[in-house]
């Protein structure tokens, strides 16, 4: 077992490099998970050999980027890479996907998002099983105290934008680690048996979720306002922030991932929101429930509803919006499994 000091020295050995462009896009927290979805908009024409981003401590190291003709993954001593066959001077969407005993290329462009759209991902992506591998602890704790590191004002835009991202990132990890799924289902008993489980409304976890941001908020000089009115409409958060001497807004809206009004809350309300509040940059949280106690969206699982609605951004033209699937299904118990 390490002790205390060799552990803060691993910690103290982190370091993350983020490529300028996708700066805001990816934050720190994106990259200590051992399931993580994410994605990078380029075009064919920019492809040059370079990282998007890489984080390395004493025994991980995790790295996403390109080559002139490529796509790759590489983790510890685990390499994936997927072809680039150029098809038009448009954007291209790269996701990477990875789970303790998988990666995942996706390529997305003009050519196959009806492919994608019908749910079919054979053409598109390349798979690699692998041993199950986990991010170690020191890796973890380094980012969850950069989460809540204090920041009075901020130098620009996109670190602002990086800060309120890794906020919203880190609620999976705080509802995991104390185990409060609960608190956003609702549970009917009888006496001490339950007999009901089902997602809350949007409505009833937002005063949930504020609370679980509210201490972040305090620590990087946040102004967080739950239900803010616009003329359209009540957003679900304007989290606010001072850059050098001035006030630039972020806004965020909550949709269920079985919610009829899924895409339209996408392409639709967050954008006009954002224009009503002067607002660059957005977060579009997705309340994903599917699991064993509850069977929808249907068509998508997890990684691929994240794939789906980021194709529908670039359908949309919506480049300045961050989607993240916030994963509430209620995990299965050890002795069930």
């Amino acid at each position: 077992m390490q002790s205390s000091e060799e552990q803060r020295n691993n910690e103290n050995d982190v370091r993350c490099e983020i490529a300028e462009d996708f700066k805001g896009h990816i934050s720190a927290f994106d990259l200590i998970g051992s399931t993580c979805s994410m994605y990078f908009s380029i075009r064919y024409n920019e492809l040059t050999p370079r990282f998007f981003f890489k984080i390395h401590s004493t025994d991980y190291h995790l790295e996403v980027g390109c080559t002139e003709d490529s796509f790759y993954i590489l983790r510890n001593d685990q390499f994936l890479i997927k072809p680039l066959k150029p098809s038009s001077p448009e954007g291209i969407l790269l996701f990477a996907i990875y789970t303790p005993t998988q990666l995942k290329l996706i390529v997305l462009d003009h050519s196959n998002r009806a492919e994608i759209n019908n749910g079919d991902f054979s053409n598109v992506e390349v798979i690699l099983n692998t041993e199950a591998t986990f991010p170690p602890n020191s890796l973890i704790k380094w980012a969850r105290r950069k989460t809540i590191a204090p920041k009075t004002t901020y130098k620009s835009k996109v670190e602002f934008y990086e800060e309120v991202a890794s906020s919203i990132l880190s609620l999976e990890d705080k509802i995991a680690n104390t185990d409060m799924f609960n608190a956003f289902w609702d549970i009917g008993y009888e006496g001490r048996k339950i007999v009901l489980k089902r997602p809350k409304k949007e409505t009833d976890v937002a005063a949930t979720i504020h609370g679980l941001l509210y201490d972040i908020g305090l620590a990087k000089n946040f102004e967080i306002i739950p239900e803010y009115k616009t003329g359209k409409g009540r957003l679900d958060f304007l989290i606010s922030g001072i850059i050098k001497d001035r006030f630039e807004n972020v806004c965020i809206e909550f949709k269920h991932a079985h919610s009829d009004k899924l895409e339209e809350g996408l392409m639709v309300q967050l954008p006009e929101y954002m224009r009503n509040n002067a607002c660059s940059f957005g977060i579009y949280c997705v309340l994903y429930f599917k699991g064993n106690l509850f069977s929808e969206p249907q068509k998508y699982d997890h990684s691929d509803l994240f794939i789906y609605l980021e194709g529908v951004a670039m359908k949309a033209g919506l480049k300045h919006i961050r989607i993240y699937i916030l994963n509430l299904s209620h995990p299965i118990p050890p002795r069930k499994k």
